[in-house]
């Protein structure tokens, strides 16, 4: 039993001298880890003070930036801690400390080995070293200086712009006060002469005012003279008008019933073209005779005393020379053809006095067969291309009456009818009222009275459509 014991007490204690060794090496290990620890701490704290120098003691007054840093210091979330400077110097202490192996690194080349792999590699998920940070925002720094330089020529050329349009200011209110003087003065001129015009304006008006009432006055006395005249004649009209009566009386005496028109040969043939329908007649230029008048041929022998006897040809003027005109034949009787000395005629026209016409009625002068509206107007003007005057009166100084179909009677229109119905009717009526009156009075002092084919027949008229 004891010499168990006293082999056991002279076996050597490997587990004490292990455990001492495993203490001491750990003693070892913990004493290097705070020495690195330590020394990544004082490179915390001077990474610490350079930062400040970057954000500067205005940064942190500023709310914002104060409260991001203390919001990322106290983070415990390493990615958002390392989205600070402060935040991505803890990161890379804690990621330095773990890198170190005391058998296969020292601090210093585990830190060179981290600043060799963040540097210039930047990821969204691993940021830079504070020297690849500060690079990149000199990097910053020189792209924002370069726009700032940019910016500093764009306003320098702005300034020299505005510093122009300033000069062209100033040479603009330099002239728009030249001119307005200009103006001015033209405006003083403008004005004097519109107050001297207005003086001599006034002047002349009073002179003129002075004038009118003087001549005013003596209007005046000549109307008294002039009213007295005036019903002396009056009275000598009345004293007329009793004699007109008692002449024209004597008058339908004296025509004693003859309601016949006297036709007088104005010239004769004296010249037929043979196969041109051409005639030249014996009147001209001194005759009176123009171009366009219409001739009536009758026999050399004279004259029909029967007004309703046609004439045997017809001829209208186309040129006129002074003693002799040039007719075309317009209208010739086949069984009684047209000769030389043949006696021509139109009852407007005479070379010693000009005929007074009154017409009324409707005419057909176009050859239609119907009449129109505008075939009185056609038939006066025929009257006067043949020299002879036109009037609306029937009286003593009126030589023939021609009548064409009278004016349709109308239909009274129905009381509810359109104005415009009514005021027909009324100007319808009139016109045959006064187609009736024309021939009444025309009847009553026994002046010749024309229907239509009487009176194209002693006119030498022939309808256009009608010409052979």
């Amino acid at each position: 039993m004891a010499r168990v014991v006293a082999q056991r007490r002279s076996n050597p204690p490997y587990l004490l001298i292990l455990f001492v060794f495993l203490f001491l090496l750990s003693t070892v290990a913990a004493v290097m880890f705070y020495i690195n620890w330590d020394k990544a701490n004082k490179e915390l704290a001077t990474e610490r003070t350079d930062t400040k120098k970057i954000v500067g003691t205005s940064d942190e007054t500023d709310p914002n930036i104060k409260a991001l840093i203390d919001n990322y210091t106290t983070s415990k979330d390493p990615v958002a801690m390392r989205r600070t400077v402060v935040g991505e110097l803890k990161y890379q202490v804690q990621r330095l400390a773990e890198a170190i192996d005391f058998q296969t690194k020292t601090y210093d080349t585990a830190k060179a080995s981290m600043d060799k792999m963040y540097e210039g590699n930047y990821q969204p998920n691993d940021r830079p070293s504070l020297l690849a940070l500060v690079k990149r925002e000199k990097e910053a720094a020189a792209t924002l200086q370069t726009r700032v330089d940019e910016l500093a020529a764009e306003r320098k050329a702005v300034d020299a712009e505005k510093t122009k349009l300033v000069a062209d200011m100033a040479d603009l209110k330099t002239k728009q006060k030249a001119d307005l003087d200009a103006l001015s003065k033209q405006l003083e001129a403008v004005q004097k002469k519109a107050t001297d015009d207005q003086a001599a304006y006034i002047a002349a008006m009073e002179k003129v005012t002075k004038e009118h009432k003087a001549k005013l006055a003596e209007y005046e006395a000549n109307i008294n003279d002039k009213l007295s005249k005036i019903k002396t004649l009056t009275d000598k009209n009345t004293e007329l008008a009793n004699q007109n009566v008692v002449l024209k009386d004597e008058i339908t005496r004296l025509r004693g019933g003859n309601t016949g028109l006297v036709l007088k040969a104005d010239g004769k043939i004296v010249k037929l073209v043979d196969g041109q329908k051409i005639a030249y007649v014996s009147i001209g230029a001194k005759d009176n005779v123009r171009v366009g008048l219409t001739l009536a041929v009758f026999p050399f022998t004279g004259i029909p005393e029967d007004p309703n006897t046609p004439p045997k040809g017809k001829l209208r003027v186309v040129n006129v020379s002074p003693d002799v005109s040039e007719c075309a034949i317009t209208d010739e009787s086949d069984k009684d053809p047209l000769v030389v000395d043949d006696l021509v005629a139109n009852l407007a026209h005479d070379t010693s006095r000009a005929y007074t016409f009154v017409v009324e009625g409707m005419f057909d002068l176009r050859g239609t067969g119907t009449p129109s509206p505008t075939g009185a107007d056609e038939a006066r003007e025929l009257i006067r291309q043949a020299g002879s005057k036109l009037t609306d009166t029937v009286d003593i100084h009126c030589d023939y009456v021609v009548l064409g179909n009278p004016p349709t009677p109308p239909s009274k229109p129905a009381d509810d009818a359109q104005p415009q119905v009514k005021k027909i009717y009324a100007e319808q009526l009139k016109a045959l009222d006064r187609y009736n009156e024309v021939k009444r009075e025309a009847e009553g002092m026994r002046i010749p009275i024309l229907n239509t084919n009487r009176f194209l027949n002693v006119m030498g008229y022939v309808a256009p459509k009608a010409v052979k």
